[in-house]
């Protein structure tokens, strides 16, 4: 019967203590030098507010209370897809003589997010990692779909006009954590490393139980 119960553990655990928090502290401390050297990523954050207005009179096309409301929430969801569309995002870039524009549609989209947050209101994000070519850009998107919404009604329903409104814009920045990355790094070397020296322990156990049957006289 073995008594020693948990003792070989915590002795394997005092023995490997040291190695154990130096590696841990070593790992991160190269996690929050890593981090260090990513760059923040810059915001512009502006908004669309949609309303519904009548361009003609008329009876057939007179859109009010619950189909007004209808109306512009389906337009801006329709605004909110257009503004991440890549043609738009390329013309954008154009429009604000940014020369870095790419040919994959994926890292086009990246720049810029648009959603729908509520029936009359898209919120926009245009990043980057430089805080002037990020303002640059979305002064470029502005631009660009300000033409796009006056085509829209030129070509559309003549009894029907939307009335989009843009905020004014407000630039911001995004960084690393470094602290939080560097104690969780910390943790989770440390978690691992306890696991590991625990089952190298268990199998030095579980091998010295291990004893060939000997012979009953």
């Amino acid at each position: 019967m073995n008594t020693l119960g948990g003792k070989p553990y915590v002795e394997a655990l005092k023995r490997s203590l040291l190695w154990l928090l130096g590696f841990s502290v070593a790992l991160a401390v190269l996690a929050w030098a890593v981090a260090s050297t990513i760059k923040p990523s810059h915001q512009v954050y502006f908004s669309y507010l949609v309303s519904l207005a009548e361009r003609e009179p008329a009876e057939e096309f007179r859109f009010d209370g619950y189909y007004a409301i209808q109306a512009t929430d389906l337009f801006a969801a329709t605004l909110a897809k257009w503004i991440g569309t890549p043609e738009v995002i390329s013309a954008a870039y154009e429009a604000a003589e940014i020369e870095e524009i790419g040919s994959d549609p994926r890292q086009l989209v990246r720049a810029v997010h648009a959603e729908k947050t509520a029936p009359q209101l898209v919120e926009v994000v245009v990043q980057h990692k430089n805080p002037d070519t990020a303002k640059k850009l979305a002064s470029g998107l502005m631009s660009v779909m300000d033409r796009n919404i006056d085509q829209y009604h030129d070509q559309g329903i003549p009894a029907l006009q939307f009335r989009v409104v843009t905020t004014e814009p407000w630039q911001g920045a995004t960084s690393i954590s470094r602290g939080v990355i560097a104690v969780a790094t910390f943790v989770l070397v440390l978690f691992l490393g306890i696991n590991i020296v625990l089952l190298i322990e268990a199998t030095k156990q579980s091998s010295g139980q291990e004893r060939p049957a000997g012979r009953t006289w």
